[in-house]
């Protein structure tokens, strides 16, 4: 019993020195999972399945990671604690399930987690790529670099406007005065003025003249 006791506390001992080399040797791993299930969050929840094409190669093997110190060789117990880099713990058994599950389905599609991912690319847009850059080329090619857009104000374009009549703009000010006969609307506290209409409307209304 003695024995037995004193083995467990060995076992102990060992793991409790390890622990920090075993969260060292598999950052990268775990690192990799971790960014892999936050892009799966992030995305919609139901893309368009159009929209996407999966860049899909010849399948892979499946090779599973093996639950082993990176460093060492040496197995590593499932119900060992894994410490990551942003203060998180796992047990390893749990991580390197979902770790060999995500290995799985790359291996289907033709890749693998043991590559390098700084240019790999797994899917694309299905959107036609090409006819958008001809259109930009287009709208390149209508825009005139030596004369760029600039938003004219008020002012110029009320300046633009009366230049292009015959009268300097004369006409409209004639439409808004107040026909002969219309007393003119005043403001509080002022006397209105009406005009007397000329001798000329005054003989066709039949009105004496003064």
């Amino acid at each position: 019993m003695l024995n037995q006791k004193r083995m467990w506390l060995i076992c102990a001992v060992l793991l409790t020195a390890a622990a920090p080399q075993l969260a060292i040797a598999q950052t990268t791993p775990a690192e990799m999972t971790e960014v892999l299930e936050r892009q799966r969050r992030a995305a919609a929840q139901d893309p368009d399945p159009g929209r996407i094409v999966i860049l899909r190669k010849q399948p892979l093997p499946f090779t599973p990671f093996e639950m082993v110190d990176v460093i060492t060789k040496a197995p590593m117990p499932a119900d060992s604690t894994l410490v990551f880099p942003d203060g998180t713990h796992a047990k390893a058994g749990e991580c390197f399930a979902k770790l060999n599950e995500i290995e799985k389905g790359l291996n289907e599609m033709g890749y693998s987690l043991r590559e390098d991912w700084t240019s790999i690319v797994v899917q694309r847009s299905a959107v036609n790529t090409q006819a958008l850059q001809e259109g930009a080329r287009r709208a390149r090619a209508m825009t005139n670099e030596s004369k760029p857009f600039r938003v004219r104000s008020f002012d110029e374009l009320n300046r633009d406007a009366m230049a292009t009549q015959p009268d300097g703009g004369e006409a409209s000010l004639a439409v808004m005065r107040p026909p002969p006969g219309i007393p003119p609307i005043t403001r509080p506290g002022r006397i209105a003025v009406v005009e007397r209409p000329s001798n000329a409307v005054s003989r066709a209304a039949g009105e004496p003249c003064p």
